[in-house]
């Protein structure tokens, strides 16, 4: 790792650098803490420090408030409350670590701490005199068992603590040496000259087990797992397998002593030299760290001269050396170690250092104590906290130290290592940037809450403009060149401290970085790019949560909301708001971002450097979406660079819709004027897909923007360049624009495209029919109109059209049409056919119901347009001035013939209704007066009143059956009743309507006058006084025969010529009278079969009222079958889930075989056993078989529903009406729940219960016994708990119990004694029975089964040991039971 050249810190004392190098840091802060120059042995407890003098005596010292007085007696360790538990919580900087306020401390750090503790010190709270016999040579706090341990000349011995009372004792350990304690394994060894002695703690004692011999006697010694490593006097180290108690030789060192040290419950630490080597509990060196030389690979420390003691306060392994105590790191944290120098007090630094105590565990707030045997001082070493000790690695630059170091801060410090952290990260990050390691500089950078975009960005000066910058860092409240670090030193004072003095050190060159360039800018910029993502995603989230500010509203818009809430009720603001969609809430948070300096330079950023990376679509799905680029920034670079496509996305998202319609349009026109060449999606636009983006731009431009001025001004250049493509615009706007807005545009820049569009907006229903065909139909007239001047203007007529629009143009037209027709011949059409508009503008005459004829028709030039004319007329209903048109102008007597038909049908439809509606109120009105009689003869008010049938008709408004038969159209009389009806005048001739409108009743009739009439001079019509000549009498022939059944004869004949021969007219009269006579037969057939039909009906009433029977509770008719049995199977299909059921019932359906039906069409039971209905059985008891056919009275008897795994509960409640039922079966299915109790209620003389293979639970119902015919009752493999009934003893007909594979208990009840004539079959295992079974000795089984009942016991009566099936495994049975062999065997095998 690359290090930046910073000077290291010095240590405590000033000394020099240990060998090795690494990194000098203030682990430990130096206090006196007592003098006793009777010292032996040194401990720390807690907060106390242990004291152990020659003559036995132990103190405990602990820090005290200033002044005389030491408070007595020993508190627990840290109790609440106790002097001296006071002390030990205070002097912890962060929670569990800190530094100590001697006179000795060094660094800023122990400044701190001597303001902070300069009113405490350390004095003896307590002496037990008399605590150990002899010299107290070693003490050790086992903490596990909250005990403490002591070698005196007495041996070993175990104290309580914090009582101090004698617990235990280790025998044969007086005149040991040292010892060493496991709390892992409760294990302890003793050294005894050249012994050592193994015990093991049981909790009430030691006890010994084993000892093994060494080479010379122990200086040292400490246990590992199960290996136990000793220093011997002659600077060997041994190990000892506790378990075997082998030896093992190690290797030798050449310091002052062999020291050994416990690191962990799994580790220790053997002094090597000027090194420490780690040794783990399988006799080996661990595999950490560097390695020793001669150490055989261990991990090793290395100190600046051999250590005459160790200790360990983590991460920290504290030794005395020569005239000091120096501190090194155990594991170190990267490839520097830590370490520090702490010189020991002038008086003794001369001593030998063999003469040094070092307390063997540390303090609870990690302190170590360490002693002179010579001058009797105690000194503290306090350890620094690790965010002070982190705070230091910062300054000298080594982040990762740093990272690793505050890392190890406790719990109660999260607030202050979280700050340290966040400052580490971010100049962790910087220098990593400066290096070019862009991906490891933006991971410190994401895992700092210092490091904002502010800060970050300005690393990147060309993608923050100066000026959002200057904005961000304003509403943020921080300068613009401001550090962005410098908001850490309003956290705790420990952390602010160092970060400003971190901050302090770096150059100017370090805060404002050089941007790279080149490809390098380009790497940095794809790592920032995320980085920047995320920060905006949490700004949006930030933004759509409810407690975000909101923007301040208007001025218009908040007195708008005061009005509002002035005349909202109190009532209606009481309700809850619906929580809002995410949608909604997207578009609260932009609503909010808006105006937020920071989302602008966010998003501005963002656009910035997608726009420096290669193109992969992301740059323009950002500018699609909503967000807060600044647009002039943006827009610069954008067009610079020649992205025009996500300018035209970004113009979109910011409103700026006139800004991309003409960067479109120069884009698709002329691309050479932009400022520069097109890019990317943009450079395909050119020309027609230029024109269809801007097309797609209108249509998605949001309604509440749309500017109708905009799209008009646009709509010309699109129209003009594609014409399809603008008609796409208009039809493609959702929602789509309003035809009284496009009509308008259409008209100006593209006429021909208003009629498609019309007819499009009418097929979507975009535009209202009652108003927009009439506008339709003016459009086509108007082309229409438009090419007939053109085809009479190309023949010499000198009439010339225009583009005209509406009624008015049409009108101008017309008046140029008439003109020009004066020149044209008479009669010719000038119009050709073949114009799209002249059919659509027939077709839309003809079947729309909103034009306004009339006013079209005014319009139509007279001599011209002559079918459109005739149109007109039709739906005017003047028939005989549109069948000249077609007869006389247009020579065209087919078109006149389908004109009649449409009327002649369209005529009759109308009647047809009219007849419907007359004979619906008919029907009405006789029920009514029914209803009235039926009150009247219950009343007697109206006893005497009779209907008259002449009535009715009168009511309905017309005269009996003649006004039916006046509804008749075309028919009339018929010609023989004509000639029957005497000497009858011949009809009037039919006048034509002028002007006004005509019905069509004999719209054939009028066809035959037109065709028949001539042109009089003046331009009427008249008819032909002379006989027609053949081809017209040829015309009128083959019409009249061809309609001799919508023409009345006489009436025709009336139209006639007198002039005309009679012979001519034989095949009209002919066909007529055979017309006659075939409707007079086809009527006698009808009446013959309606009359059949009656005869039919009354036949099949009779039948069924000789088969009626009387319906009782004991009958039950097929009929009432078929609504119980539909009723429940419509109850089980309504439930939810039951697809099972469905499968089931699926033949349940009507109607049933008639040939197999008794009672009607729909007969569940049918004349068979089985029912036409799967799964019954009509098997009644009064009726007698033949042939397995039983009549048509016999009742439902047999449910049988079987394996088709149907849900829910027991439908008994559903089926309980059959009170026939014998045999209710439904095993092999998946019901839950508990066993009905109504089955005696609804079926009484049931004989078979089958429930068994289902789900069902509960109990074994004794309402069961009240079934008294009931012969078989099955529920095995269920769900079943409890006992069996006493109850089932006094059924009288039960044969069949089956009970197996469920989870029943208890014995077999006693009264099952008297079911012994019948019970034959019966089944009980796999269940949790007991007892015996001598209740069923006087039983011959047919079936018998009790297998898998663990607890049953006793011997098997002979009825049941030989039946079918019989199984006891997994039982006692044969075996006697508990209780008799309790109460003395007695031989039952005579009584069995």
């Amino acid at each position: 790792m690359a290090r930046g050249a910073r000077g290291s810190g010095s240590g405590g004392g000033g000394g020099a650098a240990a060998e090795g190098g690494g990194r000098q840091v203030d682990a430990f802060t130096v206090q006196a803490v007592v003098e006793e120059r009777r010292l032996q042995a040194v401990e720390a407890w807690s907060h106390y420090a242990l004291l152990g003098l020659t003559d036995g005596t132990l103190q405990l010292a602990s820090q005290v408030p200033a002044g005389p007085s030491v408070p007595g007696g020993v508190p627990g360790p840290s109790a609440p409350g106790s002097p001296a538990g006071d002390g030990s919580g205070s002097d912890v900087d962060d929670g569990a670590r800190g530094g100590g306020a001697g006179s000795e401390a060094s660094g800023p750090a122990g400044a701190a701490q001597q303001d902070n503790e300069g009113e405490r010190r350390w004095a003896v709270v307590q002496s037990l005199r008399g605590f150990a016999t002899g010299r107290i040579r070693q003490l050790t706090v086992a903490h596990e068992r909250s005990m403490l341990l002591c070698l005196a000349d007495e041996g070993v011995n175990a104290y309580v603590l914090p009582g101090m009372r004698l617990k235990g004792q280790a025998g044969r350990t007086r005149g040991a040496s040292c010892f060493a304690w496991h709390g892992g394994t409760d294990t302890l060894a003793v050294a005894v000259k050249r012994r050592v002695l193994l015990f093991k703690y049981d909790g009430l004692e030691f006890v010994e087990q084993r000892e093994a011999s060494l080479p010379d006697v122990t200086a040292s010694m400490a246990l590992a797992g199960g290996t136990l490593y000793v220093g011997l006097a002659k600077r060997d180290y041994v190990s000892i397998d506790v378990a075997t108690g082998a030896v093992s030789q190690l290797f030798a060192t050449k310091g002052p002593a062999a020291c050994v040290t416990a690191v962990s419950p799994p580790e220790v630490l053997l002094t090597k030299d000027s090194s420490g080597v780690l040794f783990g509990p399988e006799g080996r060196p661990s595999r950490r760290g560097k390695k020793a030389r001669g150490s055989g690979g261990g991990a090793a420390l290395a100190w600046s001269a051999p250590p005459a003691a160790v200790a360990v306060s983590g991460p920290y392994a504290v030794a005395i050396t020569e005239g000091a105590a120096e501190a090194r790191v155990i594991e170190p944290l990267d490839s520097a170690d830590l370490w520090q120098r702490l010189p020991l007090p002038a008086s003794t630094a001369a001593a030998c250092p063999p003469q040094w105590l070092l307390a063997s565990s540390a303090a609870s707030d990690g302190s170590l104590f360490i002693a002179s045997r010579e001058t009797g001082a105690v000194l503290q070493l306090r350890p620094v906290s690790f965010v002070r000790q982190a705070a230091q690695l910062l300054a000298l630059g080594e982040h990762e130290e740093a990272l690793a170091m505050v890392a190890m801060a406790p719990p109660a410090a999260a607030g202050e290592r979280r700050q340290l952290e966040d400052t580490i990260h971010l100049a962790y990050g910087r220098r990593l940037f400066t290096e070019g390691q862009f991906d490891e500089a933006m991971l410190h950078f994401g895992m700092s809450a210092l490091a904002g975009p502010l800060q970050l960005l300005r690393l990147f000066p060309s993608l923050a403009p100066p000026k959002l910058l200057a904005a961000a860092a304003a509403e943020q409240g921080g300068a613009v060149g401001g550090s962005a670090s410098g908001r850490a030193g309003r956290g705790k004072e420990a952390a602010g401290a160092a970060a400003g003095e971190a901050e302090g050190s770096e150059t100017e060159a370090e805060t404002a970085a050089a941007e790279p360039g080149g490809e390098a800018f380009v790497a940095a910029v794809q790592v920032l790019t995320p980085y920047l993502l995320s920060h905006r995603s949490r700004l949006a989230a930030a933004a759509a949560s409810p407690s975000a500010k909101q923007p301040p509203p208007p001025a218009d818009s908040q007195q708008e909301q005061q009005q509002q809430q002035q005349h909202t009720p109190k009532a209606a603001a009481a309700v809850e708001e619906p929580a809002p969609s995410p949608a909604s809430r997207a578009a609260l948070a932009q609503r909010r971002l808006e105006g937020s300096a920071t989302a602008a330079l966010l998003d501005t950023a963002l656009l910035l450097a997608l726009l420096a990376v290669p193109d992969s679509g992301a740059l323009l799905r950002f500018v699609q979406r909503p967000n807060c680029v600044d647009l002039q920034a943006g827009e610069a670079a954008l067009r610079s660079s020649g992205r025009f496509s996500e300018l035209v996305a970004l113009y979109h998202t910011k409103g700026r819709h006139a800004a991309a319609l003409e960067l479109l349009h120069a884009l698709s026109q002329s691309p050479e004027k932009l400022p520069a060449p097109a890019q990317g999606a943009s450079a395909e636009l050119k020309g027609l897909p230029g024109v269809w983006a801007a097309v797609k731009y209108v249509c998605h431009m949001p309604e509440e923007e749309r500017d109708l001025s905009l799209i008009s001004t646009h709509a010309k250049w699109m129209l003009a360049a594609d014409p399809d493509a603008g008609l796409e615009m208009f039809g493609n706007m959702r929602p789509p624009l309003p035809p009284s807005a496009a009509l308008p545009i259409l008209t100006t820049y593209a006429p021909h495209l208003a009629g498609p569009y019309l007819e499009a907006a009418l097929a979507s229903g975009a535009a209202d029919p009652v108003q927009y065909e009439q506008e339709l139909a003016q459009i086509y007239l108007e082309r229409v109109v438009g090419a007939s001047n053109k085809a009479a203007a190309s023949q010499g007529d000198g009439g010339k059209a225009g583009k005209r629009g509406g009624a008015a143009a049409a009108a101008a037209a017309a008046g140029e049409a008439s003109a020009a027709a004066a020149a044209a011949d008479e009669g010719e059409e000038a119009v050709p056919e073949s114009l799209p508009e002249y059919g659509k503008l027939c077709q839309l005459i003809l079947e729309s119901k909103h034009l306004n004829c009339e006013a079209l028709l005014r319009v139509v030039p007279q001599q011209r347009l002559l079918e459109v004319r005739a149109a007109l007329l039709e739906r005017l209903g003047r028939h005989t001035e549109a069948l000249r048109i077609h007869v006389h102008r247009l020579q065209r007597v087919d078109q006149a013939e389908l004109y009649c038909d449409r009327v002649y049908q369209r005529r009759q439809a109308a009647l047809r209704e009219a007849r419907h509606a007359e004979l619906a109120g008919a029907l009405r009105a006789r029920r009514s007066q029914r209803v009235l009689a039926v009150a009247a003869s219950a009343g007697g008010a109206l006893a005497g009143l009779t209907l008259n049938p002449g009535s009715l008709s009168a009511a309905s408004g017309g005269g009996g059956g003649g006004g039916a038969r006046s509804l008749r159209f075309g028919s009339g009389s018929d010609l023989g009743d004509a000639v029957s009806g005497g000497a009858a005048a011949a009809p009037a001739k039919l006048q034509p309507a002028r002007g006004g409108t005509e019905d069509g009743a004999d719209i054939y009739l009028l066809l035959v006058q037109v065709l028949l009439e001539e042109e009089e001079g003046s331009g009427g019509y008249r008819p032909v006084q002379h006989a027609p000549d053949s081809a017209v009498w040829g015309d009128v022939a083959c019409l009249l025969s061809r309609k001799r059944d919508a023409i009345q004869p006489l009436q025709a004949l009336g139209l006639l010529p007198g002039e005309v021969p009679l012979g001519s007219a034989l095949p009209f009269l002919e066909g007529a009278l055979w017309g006659a006579r075939e409707r007079r037969r086809a009527a006698a057939v009808a009446r013959s079969l309606r009359r059949a039909e009656h005869m039919g009906l009354l036949g099949q009433l009779a039948d069924a009222r000789q088969r009626s029977v009387v319906l009782t509770p004991e009958r039950n008719c097929s009929i009432c079958y078929k609504r119980i049995l539909t009723a429940f199977r419509d109850t089980m299909l309504a439930r939810s889930g039951q697809q099972n059921w469905t499968k089931a019932l699926a033949s349940w359906t009507c109607p049933t075989d008639p040939a197999n039906s008794v009672g009607g069409a729909c007969d569940p039971c049918s004349q068979e056993v089985w029912g036409n209905w799967e799964h019954l059985a009509c098997r009644g008891p009064r009726v007698t078989y033949t042939k397995f056919r039983v009549p048509g009275d016999g009742d439902v008897t047999n449910v049988h529903i079987t394996d088709y795994f149907v849900e829910g509960t027991v439908p008994i409640k559903e089926l309980c009406p059959l009170k026939g039922l014998t045999e209710f079966d439904l095993d092999g299915g998946s019901l839950t729940g508990t066993i009905p109790t109504e089955f005696s209620s609804c079926y009484p003389d049931l004989i078979e219960i089958d429930l068994s293979y289902n789900k069902l639970s509960g109990g074994l119902p004794k309402e069961i016994a009240l079934n008294e015919n009931l012969e078989q009752w099955k529920v095995e493999h269920n769900e079943l708990t409890g006992t069996i009934s006493s109850e089932y003893g006094g059924m009288a007909a039960l044969n069949w119990l089956r009970l197996s594979d469920n989870r029943l208990t208890g014995k077999v009840p006693e009264t099952f004694r008297s079911t012994a004539l019948r019970l034959n079959q019966l089944t009980l295992d796999n269940n949790g029975f007991e007892g015996n079974l001598y209740v069923l000795s006087g039983h011959y089984m047919v079936n018998f089964n009790a297998a898998d009942n663990p607890k049953m016991c006793g011997m098997v009566p002979v009825g049941i040991r030989f039946a079918h099936s019989f199984n006891f495994l997994n039982t006692r049975l044969g075996l006697p039971c508990p209780e008799e062999v309790a109460g003395g065997w007695t031989d039952l095998s005579e009584t069995l």
